[in-house]
């Protein structure tokens, strides 16, 4: 038998891939919809996946010259919103923080970019 529902999974997947697609809010795309975050074992930092989201929505946002960058060297922030559903994450791996609990993991809830040719 299904866990789920399927339905409503798939329909929440396209509502966030007709987002991506539209390019006047110039988000970026990602290599998939898991959530990561690095862990320190055995002496050096790896890469650990927290959990799989319904979509993330990731932008890149100019920081103002003199905060944090110069006119030669431009600084752009991250910014996302992950985009979850209690059906979708019922459906995965069990998380033991609980997805409310994201905000607190010590380094960080990281997303895989696809790389973006800067000469293009």
């Amino acid at each position: 038998m299904s866990r789920g529902n399927s339905k409503f999974t798939a329909r929440l997947g396209k509502a966030v891939e007709t987002l991506h697609d539209d390019l006047d809010l110039g988000l970026l795309a990602t290599r998939s919809q898991s959530l990561f975050s690095p862990i320190f074992t055995n002496g050096k930092y790896r890469w650990a996946k927290v959990m799989d989201s319904d979509g993330t929505l990731v932008a890149a946002r100019p920081v103002a010259d003199g905060e944090g960058g110069s006119p030669d060297e431009p600084v752009e922030l991250l910014v996302g919103v992950v985009v979850q559903s209690e059906d979708a994450t019922s459906q995965t791996k069990p998380n033991p923080l609980g997805k409310a609990s994201l905000a607190h993991i010590p380094n960080g809830v990281w997303v895989d970019l696809r790389q973006v040719d800067a000469a293009a």
